[in-house]
């Protein structure tokens, strides 16, 4: 069952419901023609058994014994036979004379008494040396009327007519169900294959992606089920792509980060190595370039360790936060720490916010010191918030240098450095503030122009 394709088993599927269907409409078809036809040729007799009867009882005051053989000849024709039965369910009446007429069948005296007691419309199949019959008994009153049931005519017919009908009826369903089954077998097998086209060449991608090749997309443009699986494996393969080549700029960024302070400490025990350690001036001087670097090298391992706990299982001590007081205090640590900037405090509606305030400090505090880096000495840097669309929004901004917009997209990468700036870290900082952001149910927002400035804000939902 396994090696059969889903195409394959789609069709068998929708064979075995087509089919289904059909068989239950046919039926139902077939059972309301039977009952139609069945009910006619009951009403049919009667109907013309119904004047017969009336002229023969209701103009004659003869009695039914007497009478009987002439009701039951005029009842007689080619197709039909009758006989009168009275109220002992003896027959006093037969309407064959001539050979070519029908032979009446036994009466069934369970339903005769039946007819006595005023049961109308009694009509059953029977059978007739092998020939189907309808029988249909008539209750026999002297007037419409009069209660007292005087007999019962049985009037009887061949249903072989009505079988013949229902026959071609029934080879007609047949051959109409046969032909939509098979129309519909193909026409569904081509429908699901050419749904499921998308799939194969699904298959194929993945195939090459596995490979390592994420240029191929199914750029599949309906709006079906398969075309949002499409987009939505599309987006999936430009996510995956681009966290592989952001990982491969981590490994890049981190071994050039490490590569450079190593190589220090190589050239550094070199020099010691070709007896440098016999001068106390160099060998001072080498040892605070050693230790200058070895703490490069512990501060860069830290910031990964913490960026590597912030991925995983940061503790997070939400509560309400009064801005305006939150933010004075921040503003009135930083402000002795400026370098020659001017700091501005920018307040707006007074407002609270939920998160955790060691780490919205620790926030503020990595973009206040990328802002002082990127700024020169009389520069400008303003710390506030604002208040709009239920959003609060809490931002750093100053007139620095900018930041290309080919740059923006991968700022918050870990290592990376933007292009053209000196490098005055490890490019960490950015990496940490979005993760602190995200662990504190915030976003961030970047506006930034080249020779213009920048403003990072981090949003609250209120």
């Amino acid at each position: 069952m396994n090696k059969i394709s889903i195409s394959n088993k789609l069709t068998f599927l929708f064979v075995t419901l087509l089919t289904i269907s059909i068989l239950i409409i046919g039926v139902y078809s077939y059972y309301n023609v039977w009952s139609l036809l069945y009910l006619k040729t009951a009403q049919h007799l009667r109907a013309q058994a119904k004047p017969i009867i009336n002229k023969q009882l209701f103009q004659s005051k003869v009695k039914l014994k007497k009478i009987a053989p002439i009701l039951a000849r005029n009842l007689t024709s080619k197709i039909t036979s009758a006989i009168i039965l009275n109220k002992n369910g003896e027959i006093i009446g037969r309407g064959k004379i001539l050979p070519e007429e029908p032979n009446a069948p036994k009466p069934n005296l369970k339903l005769v008494k039946k007819a006595l007691n005023g049961a109308k419309e009694i009509s059953y199949i029977t059978k007739l040396k092998g020939t189907p019959l309808l029988v249909v008994l008539i209750p026999l009153k002297r007037g419409a009327f009069k209660r007292n049931i005087i007999g019962v005519a049985q009037i009887s017919t061949s249903l072989l007519p009505v079988y013949k009908i229902l026959f071609n009826h029934g080879i007609m369903l047949i051959a109409i169900s046969l032909i939509v089954l098979i129309a519909g077998a193909f026409i569904g097998h081509f429908l699901i294959s050419k749904s499921l086209k998308n799939l194969k060449h699904m298959a194929t991608v993945c195939e090459k992606i596995s490979e390592g090749d994420f240029s191929y997309h199914l750029n599949y443009t309906s709006e079906d089920e398969i075309g949002k699986v499409a987009k939505s494996f599309d987006n999936m393969v430009d996510k995956v792509k681009n966290m592989i080549e952001s990982q491969e700029r981590f490994v890049a960024n981190a071994a050039h980060e490490l590569r450079t302070p190593l190589s220090t400490l190589k050239g550094s025990c070199e020099v010691l190595l070709r007896g440098a350690q016999d001068d106390p001036a160099t060998l001072s001087k080498i040892l605070k370039v050693m230790y200058g670097e070895i703490n490069r090298l512990i501060n860069i391992c830290e910031k990964l360790l913490g960026l590597t706990k912030l991925h995983t299982s940061i503790k997070v001590n939400m509560k309400k936060i009064d801005i305006e007081k939150f933010l004075s205090n921040f503003y009135s640590k930083i402000k002795l720490t400026t370098h020659n900037r001017k700091i501005f405090l920018k307040k707006d509606t007074p407002i609270t916010i939920e998160a955790d305030e060691d780490i919205l400090n620790q926030i503020l505090y990595n973009l206040f010191s990328n802002s002082v880096n990127f700024t020169k000495d009389d520069g400008k840097i303003t710390i506030g918030w604002k208040v709009q669309n239920s959003i609060v929004e809490i931002f750093v901004e100053d007139n620095g240098c900018g930041i290309a917009k080919h740059d923006i997209e991968k700022i918050f990468e870990p290592f990376y450095q933007v292009s053209g700036k000196k490098r005055t870290g490890a490019g960490l900082g950015l990496a940490i503030v979005k993760s602190m952001s995200e662990a504190i149910n915030a976003k961030i927002n970047i506006y930034s122009k080249i020779n213009k400035g920048t403003k990072i804000s981090i949003l609250f939902k209120i």
